[in-house]
């Protein structure tokens, strides 16, 4: 049985998100402020990369010998997933309990006429995380943003030791706004005084925001292509760390590249890697260079080009020439860092099962990707209660001049792809997180870590 939390009750609809703090600010003094008593914590935001980068940092101090805590959203599979204690994920008995905690403080001085403060869901995990966090020892928090930074629920914290932001781009505009300055202002909330923050590739307008507010804080920058850089090797199994100074490469490292698919990825390791050496260079850690090397190539973050070899969904496919991928890229910068994979991929054709939530940008994503499919299956995620139609996915394919057909079951979808392609082709699943976890129910090829 997997565990769905009993509280708050949604009614078949979410309550309003409105980002702001006090809330959080209620919930966790009424529950004794847990959040002052967490771990020294990794905070991690951005558009894109944030997941896969919680993971890197976790698996790297750990292999170093720490205990770690992580915090991540959304799940794929089980609502466990979110919050990781010491390397395994919470027990269902242990979430119950404190999302139990979390109910009864909140409906014991109760704001609105339901009974409760009025929390989110995610705002109450978080809250209950916290609890958590606090009362099992370790000796780092990874926590990666829900949306934004500057209100998210996460940004109660206090003890930072290090800010990570990987790359901004447009996600989430009714909320963050509708340009990359106005997103990354929002990233930047997650920044603290004297703090150091490492950034991942930024567009311009993005990285001028970032810069202005490290300067009015004081927080040392570390800045892709500005402070390190990276450079795969030709023979693509390992790549280059560089440190620069004035532009100019000062020294390098060898690292194996990340078992992680995809260019993008050796870019958010490189990040990374200049994380965990500030983190030595304050005297937080002592990580060495195999631990590093190790955390790299052991480091698994479903649903990122991750390649499906075997279940119920690759067995629908006519030859084991045949290559299935999944992948929750939900946005279009998403889509670019498939669209440099893919331009490595010309070797077979290339079919997309594509399938998102409202109000994403379905005509860019799909324009990123036009280049290099074959063809567009649009599909309804079954389990996103605000999924897109796959009618208006294929519609939006269709005005753009690809081939594509509507789908209302991902099998049917398979079985097309399979019965109009005549040649060896890849597959490609992509464009929300809970399509990649419906695709990892019905093909069970689940792997987790081992719950408490």
């Amino acid at each position: 049985m997997i565990f769905v939390p009993h509280w708050p009750k949604t009614l078949g609809k979410k309550i309003q998100i409105d980002l702001k703090l006090d809330r959080m600010l209620e919930i966790l003094d009424r529950l004794g402020n847990p959040h002052l008593k967490i771990p020294p914590v990794i905070h991690v935001a951005g558009t894109n990369g944030k997941g896969s980068t919680v993971s890197y940092i976790r698996n790297i101090l750990q292999k170093a010998g720490y205990k770690v805590h992580a915090y991540t959203s959304p799940h794929l599979i089980h609502f466990n997933e979110r919050i990781v204690l010491n390397g395994k994920q919470i027990s269902d008995q242990y979430l119950f309990e404190i999302m139990e905690r979390t109910r009864i403080a909140a409906e014991s001085k109760p704001i609105l006429s339901d009974g409760n403060i009025g929390l989110t869901l995610f705002e109450a995990t978080t809250a209950a995380s916290f609890i958590a966090f606090a009362e099992i020892p370790a000796d780092f928090l990874v926590m990666e943003v829900g949306m934004g930074g500057r209100l998210d629920a996460t940004n109660i914290i206090t003890n930072t030791i290090l800010s990570v932001i990987t790359p901004v781009d447009i996600d989430h505009a009714d909320f963050l706004g509708d340009t990359i300055e106005k997103i990354a202002h929002e990233k930047a909330g997650i920044m603290r005084a004297n703090v150091p923050c490492v950034t991942g590739r930024q567009k311009k307008e993005g990285l001028d925001v970032l810069e202005y507010h490290a300067k009015i804080l004081k927080t040392p920058i570390f800045r892709f292509e500005k402070e390190f850089i990276c450079e795969s090797n030709e023979d693509d199994k390992d790549f280059l760390f560089f440190h620069l100074k004035d532009g100019e490469k000062i020294d390098s490292q060898t690292y194996p590249r990340p078992t992680l698919i995809g260019p993008h990825q050796v870019e958010n390791v490189s990040g990374v890697i200049a994380a965990i050496e500030i983190l030595n260079s304050r005297g937080h850690c002592e990580v060495y260079y195999e631990d590093i090397c190790d955390g790299i190539v052991e480091t698994y973050w479903p649903a990122r080009i991750e390649p499906i070899k075997k279940g119920k969904i690759v067995e629908m496919l006519p030859n084991k020439n045949w290559e299935l991928f999944l992948d929750g890229a939900h946005n279009p910068h998403g889509a670019t860092a498939l669209a440099r994979w893919a331009e490595t991929r010309r070797d077979k054709p290339l079919y997309i099962i594509f399938g998102t939530t409202k109000g994403k940008d379905v005509t860019e994503y799909l324009k990123v990707l036009k280049p290099y499919v074959k063809f567009v299956c649009g599909i309804c995620v079954n389990h996103e209660t605000n999924a897109q139609r796959g009618t208006d996915i294929s519609d939006a394919a269709e005005k753009l001049g690809m081939n594509t057909k509507p789908f209302d079951f991902l099998p049917n979808a398979i079985q097309y792809i399979s019965e109009i392609e005549k040649n060896d082709a890849i597959v490609l699943i992509c464009g929300s997180l809970y399509l990649a976890g419906d695709v990892m129910k019905i093909n069970e090829n689940i792997i987790f870590a081992d719950s408490e």
